[in-house]
């Protein structure tokens, strides 16, 4: 940790970019790769049992900060047993507990104990996070702790996709190449087809409709990008429900908000969208576009999302040509 103490909101700022920065990571992964052994070359731990491990942890921070109730250790430090072995024989213990528990559920704690953590430095004064101890303590289980485990996966999904990565330059063409593509195609379409339902097969979607959802998922993504630190959801996925269900949600609660704005409002708000989506990638560092992750949240919220809707809205203006 830096000798140089942090503010507050410094200390806040900091477990917010740490907490989005892991969360990005794993927020697109399917239930398969969250509970598959292998990111770890000492351990059968998964994805899912390291969100337990950091919830646990996390846990048992909160209540050694000032003001709270430590929470017993679960194991008692054996006669002169170092701290490491200690901590290994909690980790163990922590694992044996959680490991059974399904994804949904350890996935719904893990934020829920984040926010708490969030809530809890919040109530802390200025002097009291300005003990070097109490910074150390909130690192240690929070931002620093993610970035640990953060390597160790990010490695290991890279070893399971050999597809290769774009530099910046490469990535913004594809992006503006995505965009002028879909604007090309939608621009012989009158006012009366952008806004007749029926292109998109899994709903009665208007092409205006489609426009509002790829715009909304843009401005998402921007908040989720490196840097970006926003709320990029209306609300939080919820512990009885799939990651698939949490996205049908976001998607019907965008469209009720979206779907009686006018087709020149919405034209404009995808413009707005894409332009905040290059400039946020434009900023990127060269590190933070080689990671795998980042270049997936890019990709399908931008050319490869609008190449999906446009094969619908193809497969839908031939079928009117031919029913004409």
């Amino acid at each position: 940790m830096s000798e140089q103490l942090m503010s507050k909101a410094e200390v806040l700022d900091a477990m917010k970019r740490g907490h989005n920065d892991f969360v990005m990571i794993i927020f697109d992964l399917d239930e398969a790769k969250m509970t598959a052994v292998g990111p770890y070359p000492d351990s059968d731990w998964t994805l899912k049992d390291t969100l337990s491990h950091l919830t646990a942890c996390t846990e048992s921070m909160i209540s050694r900060l000032p003001g709270q109730q430590p929470i017993p250790f679960p194991v008692e430090a054996r006669e002169g047993e170092s701290w490491d072995s200690q901590i290994e024989r909690i980790n163990e213990y922590y694992y044996q507990r959680d490991k059974d528990k399904p994804m949904v559920e350890v996935g719904a704690e893990f934020e829920k104990v984040y926010r708490q953590a969030v809530e809890a430095v919040e109530a802390l004064s200025e002097g009291q996070v300005a003990d070097r101890a109490v910074q150390e303590l909130i690192a240690g289980d929070s931002y620093v702790h993610y970035t640990e485990h953060l390597g160790y996966i990010a490695d290991w999904l890279a070893q399971q996709d050999a597809t290769p990565l774009r530099n910046k330059e490469d990535l913004l063409a594809a992006m503006q190449q995505g965009h002028d593509k879909l604007l090309a195609a939608l621009a012989s379409l009158s006012e009366a087809q952008m806004t007749t339902p029926g292109p998109d097969p899994h709903s009665n979607w208007t092409v205006k409709d489609t426009l509002a959802h790829l715009a909304a998922w843009m401005g998402a993504m921007v908040e989720r990008l490196p840097g970006g630190g926003g709320k990029p959801f209306p609300f939080e996925e919820q512990a009885d429900e799939g990651h698939d269900r949490f996205v049908e949600r976001v998607n019907d609660y965008w469209y009720q908000r979206d779907k009686d704005k006018p087709l020149a409002e919405v034209r404009s708000r995808f413009a707005q969208a894409y332009r905040q989506m290059a400039d946020a990638v434009a900023n990127l560092s060269d590190a933070q576009v080689a990671e795998r992750a980042v270049q997936y949240r890019i990709e399908g919220n931008t050319f490869a999302h609008f190449e999906e809707h446009l094969g619908y809205i193809g497969d839908w203006l031939k079928q009117q040509q031919g029913q004409a």
